[in-house]
């Protein structure tokens, strides 16, 4: 409220900057010979000061006030960064193990992959090791083959010979040595046959084992 109403001797509608307060306020004459107008002015004047004062003491309490707010506020976001703070190095840590998992997982399916691929590569060798092998043998079996046919030629041929008529007239098979001669070649081309009869079968039970054996490289 205005210290000096507009009735008031002394009135002054814009009040003067707020004095310094270090000024004493017992400025007085030392004699004390002041008249009532100069008193008056001097308590007009006093309350002035005290105006001043109050009001620069309530701007300061508003400021002060207003400062204790924001330090509030600012206290509460310290306090709800300090929070996402915890809960984003949480994440980070989460996100770190998920990481490293998944690094030991690709760690692993590339050593799966790398022995895989090797396993490939020896199936691969031994496929190639596996036809070369059959050709071999399907040639034995032909070599085999053809020598029991000729052996059971040269025995058919024998018997076909000495049961034709007339075949003891000949000089030659009438001999004991030539008949001998020819059962020792009959028996020599009937253990031939046999001998190739069993490589046949042996070298055919190889074949179908090295072709089962590729097969199953070959799908797996």
């Amino acid at each position: 409220m205005d210290p000096h109403p507009p009735s008031s001797p002394g009135y002054s509608p814009s009040p003067s900057p707020s004095p310094s307060l270090s000024r004493p306020v017992n400025d007085f004459p030392d004699d004390l010979e002041l008249t009532y107008d100069e008193l008056k002015e001097k308590v007009y004047e006093l309350n002035n000061r005290l105006f001043h004062y109050i009001s620069d003491q309530d701007t300061l309490i508003e400021q002060v006030e207003e400062s204790r707010g924001l330090a509030e506020t600012y206290q509460e976001k310290a306090i709800r960064l300090k929070e996402v703070i915890k809960e984003q190095r949480g994440m980070i840590k989460k996100l770190e193990k998920s990481l490293s998992d998944e690094r030991g997982d690709v760690d692993e399916l590339l050593s799966s992959i790398n022995a895989l691929q090797t396993k490939l590569e020896i199936e691969q060798a031994t496929n190639e090791s596996n036809k070369k092998l059959i050709n071999r043998l399907e040639e034995k079996v032909r070599q085999y083959t053809l020598e029991a046919s000729m052996a059971t030629q040269d025995s058919e041929g024998l018997e076909l010979y000495k049961n034709t008529p007339n075949a003891g007239e000949h000089k030659e098979i009438a001999r004991p040595t030539n008949r001998k001669r020819s059962r020792a070649k009959a028996n020599e081309a009937a253990a031939k046959y046999r001998a190739s009869h069993r490589s046949i079968l042996s070298e055919k039970e190889r074949l179908r084992r090295l072709r089962k054996q590729t097969k199953q490289n070959r799908d797996e």
